[in-house]
């Protein structure tokens, strides 16, 4: 990883499992030692096998059950791993329906073939909970006009990002999804300082 500055990160790579260039990024699946099995985007570590439990669960368990009494119902997950989100969402009984955004169909398929463990097959959830949907999630909140109960952005790494919407976290994307929140909606997304300069509710765990 090349972040300028003379700073470069290295990893060693144990196994190569796939790799494949997208619409949009460049995406790989690899082994990489002390790591596990790791998911990288224009060759940014993204989410390791080392960690990714604690990472998702903490981005996803608390506003599920911060949401109200009755709990979401109505779910949407952005980001290239939004499926290891969902497999967390619907351990919710609350949750009747999930739609899940990503914009290169070629990393939606990556991720479900490769990072199984991470995610179970949810998508193959029995009760047809599951929507998968390959468009950008700022043009897909801004045609479609729902309310969600709750939005988690499970976003890639800014560094990675190349498209304003599709990618990262910027104002017209948050503009996107305050008007897409149902009245008792929240939102959660790793961030800084960001969300509440957008005009969104914003709570620190």
């Amino acid at each position: 990883e090349d972040y300028g500055d003379a700073h470069v990160l290295a990893y060693k790579m144990r196994q190569l499992r796939s790799i494949a260039q997208g619409p949009e990024r460049h995406c790989m699946v690899a082994d990489l030692e002390g790591l596990g099995r790791c998911f990288l985007l224009d060759y940014r570590l993204q989410s390791a096998e080392h960690d990714y439990c604690v990472y998702h669960e903490c981005l996803v368990h608390p506003g599920a059950l911060l949401h109200s009494e009755r709990g979401p119902a109505e779910v949407l997950v952005g980001g290239p791993l939004g499926l290891v989100a969902v497999d967390l969402l619907l351990k919710h009984a609350s949750v009747e329906e999930v739609v899940v955004v990503e914009s290169d169909e070629v990393v939606h398929n990556m991720v479900k073939e490769h990072l199984k463990d991470w995610h179970n097959d949810a998508w193959k959830d029995p009760r047809g909970r599951v929507q998968m949907v390959v468009a950008d999630v700022c043009d897909y909140l801004r045609n479609w006009h729902r309310l969600f109960d709750y939005i988690v952005l499970d976003l890639v790494d800014p560094g990675v990002a190349r498209h304003s919407c599709s990618g990262s976290l910027d104002s017209a994307l948050l503009r996107e999804v305050a008007a897409s929140l149902a009245p008792d909606g929240l939102v959660a997304v790793q961030t800084g300082e960001f969300a509440g300069a957008a005009g969104l509710p914003a709570a620190r765990a």
